[in-house]
């Protein structure tokens, strides 16, 4: 009997190993999908403050030597029209999007389109109420070829024309079913523990303490992150190649500062969950072992005596 307990708890100890490198991969994966989804990256530009900061970029970039002061106020306020936050933002989410969707596989091909006319005809639109006709058919006659039409991203030389060739984007494709396999696997170990550990309230214990493992990694590696990432940020030193594109370097220096918390913060609140189930699983040990305890203490139910003739109804 002795060997037979020392085996199922040799037995449990590996299931709840494995159960905890298993939990540290599924929050590392879930975390990694989390933050490379759309969402994620267009609420972190939102914060930083990317959207709001645009219109003024695009204003600070003009060269109007030679402009009056009207015209300068008039090219100013059609541009800052043009280059509304929330266009923008709509924008880059359907970007983003379309990129997700043929990383994933979702999507044969990548048509991915910058659309920069829009920009413009939103600006000569704009521009249009207040200029001389003359003046803005100039400008529009003027606007280049490759941006009278959206601009494929696949066009860009620093983007893979094929980016399923990538070996990466193989990886990344295989991430959520890999995810979603690891979530099933730590279900089977937490229902091998059931006969294992004596029924639901050992079950519960085992795979709590994984959880909670599990949980305090998380957290201490956020709090790591947060030590670290700052000067590893400090380390890109960013500078500006002229003092006209100062806003923007400032701009990107933000976003990279909001990027690094949002991911620190993502880790923690993974770290966190699996704190919160831990505990519930805790809670639900000791309420189902409490139920137990009070079943067995309590008095059975005196037995009717046979033969007794029963009461007339």
């Amino acid at each position: 009997m002795v060997g037979m307990k020392v085996l199922k708890v040799l037995v449990l100890l590996v299931v709840l190993v494995v159960m905890f490198l298993g939990l540290n991969v599924l929050q590392v994966g879930f975390d990694g999908l989390r933050v490379a989804s759309p969402g994620f990256i267009v609420s972190g530009l939102r914060e930083a403050g990317v959207f709001a900061a645009f219109p003024d970029l695009m204003v600070g970039s003009l060269s109007l030597a030679g402009a009056t002061p009207a015209q300068k106020a008039e090219i100013e306020a059609a541009l800052r029209q043009a280059a509304d936050p929330q266009w923008l933002e709509t924008q880059v989410t359907l970007v983003l999007e379309d990129v997700s969707a043929y990383t994933k596989g979702k999507k044969a091909a990548l048509t991915t389109a910058i659309p920069v006319n829009e920009l413009f005809d939103r600006f000569l639109s704009a521009y249009a109420e207040t200029a001389d006709p003359a003046i803005v058919a100039s400008l529009r006659q003027g606007i280049p070829a490759e941006y009278r039409q959206p601009i494929l991203l696949s066009q860009y030389p620093f983007f893979p024309a094929d980016l399923s060739a990538l070996p990466q984007i193989h990886y990344w494709r295989l991430l959520p079913t890999a995810v979603g396999l690891l979530g099933l696997l730590v279900i089977l170990l937490a229902l091998a523990c059931l006969p294992l550990a004596g029924g639901v309230p050992g079950a519960a214990r085992w795979t709590g303490t994984a959880f909670l493992l599990s949980g305090l990694v998380g957290v201490a590696g956020s709090a790591g992150l947060s030590r670290v990432v700052p000067s590893l940020l400090a380390g890109f030193n960013l500078t500006a190649p002229d003092p006209s594109q100062e806003a923007v370097v400032e701009m990107a220096k933000h976003a990279l500062t909001t990027f690094a918390g949002r991911i620190v913060g993502a880790v923690r609140s993974s770290g966190n969950l699996f704190l919160v189930i831990a505990i519930t699983l805790y809670i639900l040990a000791a309420v189902v072992a409490g139920a137990r305890k009070r079943a067995k203490l309590a008095p059975a139910a005196p037995a009717a005596p046979s033969g007794l003739p029963s009461e007339p109804s």
